[in-house]
């Protein structure tokens, strides 16, 4: 499995010699239930990294739209520093963008590392 570009082997598929060499002494049973078990670990480490992936993915999205926002707040206050009239009710729903944005990224930032440290991701 590759993780920031480096190598990383699976500890439950690590070493297929080990796997077949002990399958010898075992009945044609236990070599499917242990293939069945192995494929369900990876199939569960799959959907977490595959999780993990589309929460950098909401995490960056929502950043980009943090950026925005606080782009065109900033317009609206320099434009009312300017002499130009500008509807406070447009100020504070940008206020209000920013505030639940932020709020968003560090949830997701939190979860982020929870999934990082519960799946050593």
């Amino acid at each position: 499995m590759y993780c920031n570009n480096k190598l990383y082997e699976v500890d439950t598929v690590a070493n297929f010699d080990d796997i077949f060499n002990k399958t010898k002494n075992m009945n044609f049973d236990e070599v499917i239930n242990k293939t069945k078990n192995v494929a369900e670990e990876l199939s569960k480490r799959s959907a977490t990294a595959l999780e993990i992936s589309r929460r950098k993915i909401e995490l960056l999205d929502n950043k980009n739209k943090l950026s925005r926002v606080y782009e065109n707040y900033g317009y609206l206050i320099y434009k009312q520093k300017n002499g130009e009239e500008v509807n406070r009710v447009d100020i504070d729903v940008k206020e209000e963008e920013i505030s639940l944005l932020r709020n968003k990224i560090d949830v997701l930032s939190d979860e982020l590392e929870e999934y990082k440290q519960n799946n050593k991701f």
